[in-house]
C-alpha cells in the first residue's frame, strides 16, 4: 500500500498512528514503499488505541501544520469515521460499504483547515483495499 500511495498519491506529510504494535508494524510496512519516509513526521498516540470515530475526528481536528495526514488506527472506530465522512465518489462509497479491511485506505479531500474536518467538509476521493497489481 505504501508503493500504491507513492504511485497514486497522496503521500502523507504527517502520520498519526496508534501506539499498538500492529499499527507500528503497519507504518513500517507502508513506509518501506513510500520512498524517503524520513521527510514524514510520525506521531504515535496512545489516544488512538481503540478510539471511537468521534475521538479520531477530534484528533484530526487538532492537526495544525500538515497538508496530508495518514491515520493508522483501529476498527470499528476508523471504519465508522470513514463512513461518517463519506460523500463524494459513488464508486468509492460503494467499495467502502463493502467493508473496511485491514490495510484498506480511504482518501479524503478536506475543504478548509483540519479544525473544520466534518462530513460537510470531507469528500471521499478513493477507497482502496486491493493488493498491488
Amino acid at each position: 500500500m505504501g508503493l500504491r500511495l507513492l504511485r497514486s498519491g497522496p503521500a502523507p506529510d504527517l502520520v498519526l498512528a496508534s501506539t499498538a504494535l500492529r499499527c507500528r508494524e503497519t507504518w513500517a510496512a507502508l513506509s518501506a514503499g513510500l520512498g524517503d519516509p524520513q521527510e514524514i513526521e510520525v506521531r504515535f498516540d496512545a489516544a488512538l488505541y481503540a478510539a471511537s470515530a468521534e475521538r479520531l475526528l477530534d484528533v484530526l481536528a487538532g492537526v495544525t501544520a500538515a497538508r496530508t495526514v495518514l491515520l493508522i488506527a483501529h476498527n470499528p472506530g476508523v471504519s465508522q469515521l470513514a463512513h461518517d465522512l463519506a460523500r463524494g465518489d459513488d464508486e468509492a462509497r460503494a467499495e467502502l460499504r463493502a467493508g473496511f479491511a485491514p490495510a484498506a485506505i480511504a482518501c479524503f479531500a478536506i475543504e478548509g483547515d483540519w479544525h473544520e474536518v466534518s462530513a460537510a467538509t470531507a469528500r471521499l476521493r478513493r477507497f482502496d483495499r486491493s493488493p498491488l497489481d
